[in-house]
């Protein structure tokens, strides 16, 4: 469905007009996956914090996601950041959330960004394959922030 549709069909499901706008813009137009992000505990201002929060190794906005739905909010930071990176646009997040990331003038700079983002998501690409059955979902959880810290470590200003 088109935006307009979408944000009604979540305001008919409860959800006030102005989150129901920024949670179809955080899960990319998908209304079933606004739904759900708004269900599972996770807050708008939640979502705009993380990147600062995963940066500084803090895994509690994550804690109450189940794993694979973590695995995919950080595939999409890491997707935003690559955008961002390559001089685009971010599609899930609010550039504001992102602003210590953006790309620096910095040739040296860029090229660890690239080789960091690359690793990282390789590592979440693998992570998603096992992330329905953990065997110990609090390691993953951790492991998961240990991963994004090192890959946001090469943009983070404190």
């Amino acid at each position: 469905p088109d935006a307009h549709e979408a944000a009604d069909w979540l305001h008919r499901h409860g959800m006030a007009e102005a989150q129901a706008a920024t949670l179809l813009q955080i899960v990319g137009g998908r209304p079933l996956d606004a739904l759900a992000l708004a269900h599972s505990g996770m807050n708008v201002q939640d979502w705009l914090n993380l990147p600062q929060a995963l940066a500084q190794g803090h895994a509690g906005l994550l804690a109450p996601l189940p794993p694979a739905q973590a695995v995919r909010v950080l595939q999409k930071l890491c997707h935003d950041l690559h955008s961002l990176l390559a001089g685009g646009a971010p599609r899930y997040f609010p550039p504001q959330s992102l602003a210590a990331w953006q790309p620096a003038a910095n040739a040296p700079l860029a090229a660890t960004a690239w080789a960091a983002l690359g690793q990282w998501a390789q590592q979440l690409a693998q992570t998603a394959r096992t992330a329905e059955h953990p065997l110990a979902p609090e390691l993953m959880l951790a492991s998961l922030v240990e991963q994004a810290r090192n890959a946001l470590h090469w943009g983070h200003r404190r």
